[in-house]
């Protein structure tokens, strides 16, 4: 029996071609101490204890939490979020900031606002859709890189006042449905970009189960002695296509010019 060896320069051929996972997750929070450290006490113990019209205006301005979770080099170049109710859009006005734990980190004209926790990720903001789309564009640093991770704060305003829609919008019915069991229609959808690639990639928020107290609060003002826990919406995955698997044709071409040893049985 002559078995055919494979020279070291085909099995990285072989090792390039294989595919390479790639993924970002995204985190919800209408605090970005909560997203930012989720197991610290102290800041949890903060939010227990924020009054109700500052959790409102909390809830209406909300903090994301993007994180670079891929072992390959796919470096995001550009994130792009729907606003899921279109009644609503994304503003950069941030009305009532001033009366918010984010309150030191004041509005500046974009639509998106660096979080104190990531001050080294540096982006352009922008609308698309008439308000309706959100635009983060990391391109000027070359992309949010394997690894990274940013947070940003942005603002939901409502399109108009008529029918009833509420000034102060909590994301989370705005960005999907409380408790809406499997129905995604009309959430939010996640989309990216990746530097040197023309693929994209993208996904429908799912609904999240919240808590009556949670869901009830958001409507009806409590005494300021009933803690208010805050939700966090966690980790939802954003998976990147991967690389192709070697087609037969490539790998053909690969053994024809292949050199192959034969030993003597």
């Amino acid at each position: 029996m002559k078995p055919f060896l494979l020279l070291p320069g085909l099995l990285a051929l072989v090792a390039i071609t294989a595919p390479a996972a790639a993924q970002t997750t995204i985190n919800f929070s209408s605090l970005e101490t909560v997203l930012a450290n989720p197991m610290g006490m102290n800041d949890k113990m903060t939010a227990l204890w924020t009054g109700w019209a500052t959790q409102v205006y909390e809830y209406n301005m909300p903090f994301i939490e993007l994180k670079n979770d891929s072992n390959a080099p796919f470096a995001v170049e550009t994130f792009r979020m729907s606003i899921g109710d279109e009644n609503y859009g994304f503003s950069n006005v941030f009305f009532r900031k001033e009366e918010t734990n984010s309150y030191p980190f004041t509005a500046n004209g974009e639509y998106a606002l660096t979080g104190f926790s990531t001050p080294d990720i540096e982006f352009a903001t922008g609308i698309e859709d008439g308000g309706d789309t959100l635009l983060v564009d990391f391109s000027a640093r070359g992309g949010l890189q394997p690894g990274e991770v940013v947070r940003f704060q942005v603002d939901i305003d409502r399109d108009t006042d008529v029918g009833g829609m509420k000034l102060f919008a909590d994301y989370p019915s705005v960005f999907f449905t409380p408790n809406g069991g499997a129905d995604t229609t009309g959430n939010s959808v996640i989309k990216m970009s990746y530097v040197g690639t023309s693929q994209t990639t993208s996904t429908t928020l799912p609904n999240y189960s919240m808590s009556d107290a949670t869901t009830g609060f958001l409507t009806t003002p409590r005494p300021y002695s009933v803690m208010q826990p805050i939700d966090v919406f966690p980790d939802v995955p954003v998976g990147f296509p991967e690389i192709p698997e070697p087609t037969a044709g490539m790998l053909a071409a690969l053994a024809t010019a292949t050199v192959v040893a034969r030993r003597k049985a």
